[in-house]
């Protein structure tokens, strides 16, 4: 048994942990990104393009949405299994097993979805271009529609189940106090930029992004709004804070991610050395954040201190191949001393322990129809999960 030891410095908030490039498995465009936890995320682009992972990011898997076409630009998440995409064409379309099958719903809507959010399993909410908003009270199976504004809404937040806001072209921003039975207009431009992300941390402090380098910040509620300086002169695509200090911003100039920890007051552009835009970002956790765009790239910031969020330190697992029809191959770099394979849904379906641990092993696996299945290996006692596509 090898013994491995690990040193960690101890530092604060938004120290110099950096933004590692992850395997995303996809060349396409990716427009939104969205975790339910640490482990368990979900990204959606361009022709039909859909990541998920299981692991936190270590692992990223294509998933079959049933399209090759049009644009996905909002996805949503109520738990691991259950989910949401929305896209081009009035596209809505539903999960219930982490995305190995799909219930298209038809919404009526003939131009572009793209701002999704659910503040509960039964209650959701979509806007999109001409103003519309749709919402649901059963858990999607019917959507009402609303007319709001005739200027296209491209991004959703909901602070509680009560109060959210949306945001679009003209710079701008309705809001709803009422879980959505009404929505208001907070603020807008004739000619202003469009606005393409909108994050509210409570009930005064919020922040929109959008076109031409635009940060807008709010400390009153969304009653006076006040243009802070970016730096930047292209668009920011979306924005996240994690308190009243610390946020983030994608931003599609080159290779420019911007970063505050005073509110606001000063922005700094960090880059990630890659030569292309995000388009997305989004923090789980205070510790753990992720930013995604062009060509399929995603990176993961990671903060945290737990050690067996670090787990790729002290194993390496290999799982090929996958899709796979009957047979898996597991090859570690630790022994593994156990294994248990469970469907999307949580049951397992088999599991085995060894008494003396393997570096290799192989999974019989033809007799379980096709679809997606989630394989936990130990490795002398370190956990790695990954999620197994079965396709003949």
């Amino acid at each position: 048994m090898r013994i491995v030891i690990c040193l960690l410095l101890l530092s604060p908030f938004f120290s110099n942990a950096q933004w590692t490039k992850q395997t995303s498995n996809t060349l396409e465009v990716l427009n939104n990104i969205h975790f339910v936890d640490n482990e368990h995320g979900y990204a959606v682009g361009n022709n039909g393009a859909m990541v998920a992972t299981v692991t936190g990011g270590e692992d990223w898997l294509a998933v079959n949405t049933g399209l090759n076409s049009g644009q996905l630009t909002g996805v949503f998440f109520t738990d691991k299994h259950t989910g949401w995409i929305c896209g081009t064409n009035g596209l809505l379309k539903r999960t219930r097993d982490y995305g190995a099958h799909w219930t298209t719903y038809n919404t009526g809507i003939s131009t572009y979805l793209s701002g999704i959010y659910f503040t509960s399993e039964k209650t959701g909410f979509v806007s999109g271009q001409n103003g519309i908003i749709l919402k649901t009270n059963d858990s999607g199976n019917t959507w009402t529609k609303q007319v709001v504004s005739t200027k296209n809404f491209i991004n959703m937040h909901f602070r509680d189940p009560m109060n959210g806001y949306t945001c679009g072209g003209n710079s701008t921003i309705f809001s709803t106090s009422n879980a959505g039975v009404t929505w208001d207009s907070m603020y807008s431009e004739p000619a202003g930029p469009a606005l393409y992300g909108i994050n509210f941390i409570n009930d005064k402090i919020g922040y929109s992004v959008g076109e031409y380098g635009t940060i807008l910040k709010t400390m009153d509620g969304g009653a006076t709004w006040v243009k802070q300086k970016s730096g930047l002169t292209k668009s920011l695509y979306s924005v996240h804070f994690l308190d009243s200090l610390n946020g983030w911003v994608a931003s599609n100039q080159l290779d420019s991610i911007l970063k505050t920890t005073d509110g606001g007051k000063n922005w700094v552009a960090s880059s990630l050395n890659y030569t292309n835009g995000y388009y997305c970002v989004y923090f789980p956790t205070k510790n753990i954040g992720f930013i995604a765009g062009k060509d399929g790239a995603i990176f993961k910031l990671d903060n945290s201190l737990d050690l067996k969020v670090h787990r790729k330190i002290i194993v390496g697992v290999e799982t090929y191949p996958n899709p796979v029809a009957e047979y898996l191959n597991i090859k570690s770099t630790t022994e593994i001393i156990g294994y248990a394979l469970y469907d999307v849904f949580g049951k397992r379906l088999e599991s085995k322990d060894f008494n003396q641990g393997d570096f290799h092993l192989t999974l019989d696996l033809k007799d379980y129809i096709n679809g997606n299945y989630i394989l936990e290996i130990n490795c002398e006692g370190v956990l790695k999960r990954e999620i197994i596509v079965i396709y003949r």
